[in-house]
């Protein structure tokens, strides 16, 4: 591609517009390379750099690829904090904002009815870019957290975010297939969170271009939507306590098979959330005790 040199911020957004057909990419995508708000982008008349100048147009070819925007800048945003993201892992979305919000509200309620506060154990099956093992250790809960990925590639995304957020020392990050590193020991966690795979495989191929280019392992959930969720109801009881709390994302039309394949496990369900958009997002269930 022909580039002009020596444009100032305005001119390159008027050109990328032009190329990309979205002024607010363009305004984002500069912001981020400049490292400056938008508004500042218009109040700049100075000329930018080649390397800028590239870097922009490598970026709009990319967004033209149909490349997400975050992995572009390397950067998204999850509860109002910025977590690092790699084409090796899952983009944190809004919805799963839900998920932290009703283990926050959960437990703090629990909390909050006892005299003496002890640590809790939390495993987080799924972890990706850390995010939601990192909000919930952020924001007050007194909490050891299992933050278990299939992948390594993933796993270290996370544990840079963890560094970058400085809650590394609570955070453990294991490699597997959900529960497997955790079954040479005995754990009992107090709660068990998931924002599993859940888009059924048929469905996998209408996903907007932005979405197909994040990983596969992290879309699929099998022929229903439900295979995670029914490993998780299968092989997750082991190990977490009794009266412990179980925290899952759900996709659209799936709170009532998930549900009843966890009240068949024992399960009591106490909540379907929904997220900002009416949509049951987030399934709660506490495991019974007996006697």
């Amino acid at each position: 591609m022909e580039v002009k040199k020596h444009l100032t911020p305005r001119h390159f957004i008027r050109e990328g517009t032009l190329l990309l057909g979205n002024s607010r990419l363009c305004e984002i995508l500069l912001s981020e390379l400049l490292e400056v708000n938008r508004t500042a982008l218009y109040l700049d008349e100075q000329p930018l750099s080649e390397e800028i100048s590239d870097r922009f147009f490598d970026g709009i070819e990319g967004l033209k690829r149909g490349e997400p925007l975050q992995y572009l800048i390397g950067k998204a945003t999850f509860m109002e904090e910025t977590f690092r993201v790699t084409p090796d892992c899952f983009i944190p979305r809004p919805a799963t904002e839900t998920l932290v919000e009703a283990c926050l509200d959960y437990f703090h309620e629990v909390q909050s009815t006892k005299y003496k506060v002890r640590p809790l154990l939390f495993i987080d099956i799924g972890t990706g870019s850390g995010c939601i093992a990192i909000s919930l250790t952020k924001r007050g809960i007194l909490s050891t957290i299992l933050a278990i990925d299939l992948r390594q590639e993933a796993l270290q995304v996370a544990q840079g975010n963890g560094h970058l957020h400085g809650v590394s020392q609570r955070i453990s990050w294991l490699c597997g297939d959900l529960f497997e590193p955790l079954k040479k020991g005995k754990v009992e966690a107090d709660a068990i969170l998931s924002n599993p795979p859940y888009i059924p495989t048929q469905e996998i191929s209408f996903l907007p271009p932005e979405v197909l280019h994040e990983p596969r392992v992290s879309l699929d959930g099998g022929e229903d939507g439900l295979h995670f969720y029914r490993r998780i109801a299968e092989e997750g009881p082991p190990f977490l306590k009794e009266g412990g709390a179980l925290f899952l994302e759900i996709g659209e039309h799936q709170e009532r098979p998930v549900k009843s394949l966890f009240l068949e496990k024992g399960f009591r369900c106490l909540e379907a959330r929904k997220d900002l958009q009416e949509f049951p997002r987030v399934m709660v269930f506490r495991k019974e005790r007996h006697g």
